[in-house]
């Protein structure tokens, strides 16, 4: 991967890398800061590599996806409370199972993977539906909008080529719709996931108002280097009182990191858009939902802190550098290689 997107992903994350390592030898912390940011760069690094070399067409790699995306869309249907998901709550444990944050992320996952896979419009449409349904009953708001937005931006550009695309996803985005409603009418109205509609009536949001608040007069205080650890200081104590959007970076990281994030989500949108325009390519399918969905979530939703950002980055760097290694070669041992050498030499010398 030796791509100038290459270059400045892997730059930023040893940026962020040294810029922990410094304020873990050279300065006084909060508590607990140094292993966030560690844990997080570690994590970048890994995702990017999973997306680097993750192989959508390995046919055992779509039989587990499928499975997995029953499983889980499976688990949803049956212990769904009042269309809320909510494992901890319903499991009644608050480590050993996943936050519904986490599964949400898992199945959205899953399911844009799948979308990309599918061949026709109209498989694309009933996957859509269902995952988009499925999605809504998990409650986990801004993997829900994600898929949403990310499954309309592939059909629109579809629909450029073949206008059947726009009737299809008006279709899937009604189905998805009618579940909730045909679940629980009576919750429905009640529901987190319907404070999309009204975010003043969300404590969430008013929570997230605040924190961001907070990283701005930090931002201020400190334009170029930020304020390590800053979010340690306000709200709780736990490391989760960050702004919940791309200015925890700036804050974390400074001025540097944080053009450097948001350069790179921008980047790796824009070249997945382009690709997929060009090719309808699967590989480049996923790249698009993965990163446009990414750049607006850190714009909205989600702290530096949220790692699978990283998942689309490697994914993107690795079509457009073009360097993969062919897939499912099969393996020849060094002594067939010799034997076949053997072989045509003796049919030269004849």
């Amino acid at each position: 991967m030796r791509s100038p997107l290459a270059v400045f992903t892997l730059a930023f994350i040893l940026y962020c890398g040294v810029s922990t390592v410094f304020h873990m030898i050279g300065s006084e912390v909060p508590e607990g800061s140094v292993a966030q940011s560690g844990a997080l760069v570690i994590s970048w690094f890994c995702l990017l590599s999973v997306g680097a070399f993750m192989d959508i067409n390995n046919p055992k790699f779509q039989k587990v996806l499928v499975m997995s995306w029953l499983a889980m869309a499976s688990v949803v249907l049956i212990y769904v409370q009042g269309l809320h998901f909510i494992p901890r709550e319903i499991f009644d444990t608050k480590k050993e199972f996943a936050s519904y944050q986490g599964f949400s992320r898992s199945f959205v996952f899953a399911s844009m993977v799948l979308l990309a896979l599918q061949k026709t419009t109209w498989q694309r449409a009933i996957l859509a539906a269902f995952s988009i349904a499925i999605a809504f009953l998990m409650a986990a708001r801004s993997e829900l909008v994600a898929l949403i937005f990310a499954v309309a931006l592939v059909e629109f550009i579809r629909a450029s080529r073949t206008p059947q695309g726009l009737t299809l996803l008006a279709i899937a985005c009604l189905l998805a719709g009618l579940l909730p409603f045909i679940l629980d009418y009576g919750a429905l109205t009640e529901s987190r996931q319907m404070q999309l509609l009204d975010l003043s009536k969300s404590s969430s949001w008013s929570t997230r108002t605040e924190y961001a608040t907070s990283a701005w007069e930090q931002i201020v205080a400190s334009p170029i280097s930020g304020q390590f650890g800053g979010h340690f200081l306000v709200g709780t104590p736990d490391g989760g009182s960050y702004a919940h959007n791309a200015l925890s970076c700036w804050v974390s990281f400074g001025l540097i990191g944080f053009v450097l994030y948001i350069g790179i989500a921008v980047a790796t949108t824009i070249v997945s858009l382009v690709g997929f325009f060009r090719s309808m390519d699967s590989e480049w399918q996923l790249s698009l939902y993965l990163n446009a969905s990414s750049l607006l979530m850190i714009v909205f939703a989600k702290p530096v802190f949220w790692p699978f950002i990283a998942l689309g980055w490697g994914l993107c760097i690795a079509k457009s550098s073009k360097r993969k290694a062919p897939r499912h070669a099969p393996f020849r041992s060094p002594l067939a290689n010799i034997a076949a050498t053997r072989a045509r030499l003796s049919d030269s010398h004849a």
